[in-house]
């Protein structure tokens, strides 16, 4: 689904809106009366956003024993699935009505 790649990505996002509130506060200077209250909020974001990663880690499922690979798995690169072409000789006769059958083809003489 498409949601899941946005709640993974979540507390990334909480954290980096703190870290924006936080060097906004540092920009406007702190003679500026809000500069506290941006330090604050971006103190919050930050903490909450690191937080929601912990919280997610610590509920994810671990994985089972089975599929954990070996420490000596050494891996030749990411696995491609390439699509197999259609054949259309590869029909199953048994399966398939007399009608829809390839026709022979004649012997050459």
């Amino acid at each position: 689904m498409w949601q899941a790649p946005l709640y993974e990505r979540v507390p990334l996002v909480w954290i980096l809106v703190g870290l924006l509130f936080a060097s906004t506060g540092l920009y406007v200077g702190f003679e500026n009366a809000f500069s506290f209250v941006y330090m604050i909020v971006g103190m919050f974001c930050f903490a909450f956003g690191v937080a929601l990663f912990a919280l997610r880690l610590r509920e994810r499922p671990r994985a089972p024993e089975k599929t954990r690979l070996s420490p000596n798995f050494i891996s030749a690169g990411g696995t491609q699935v390439f699509a197999v072409p259609n054949n259309d000789n590869s029909q199953d006769t048994a399966q398939a009505n007399p009608e829809e059958q390839p026709s022979q083809i004649p012997a050459a003489s």
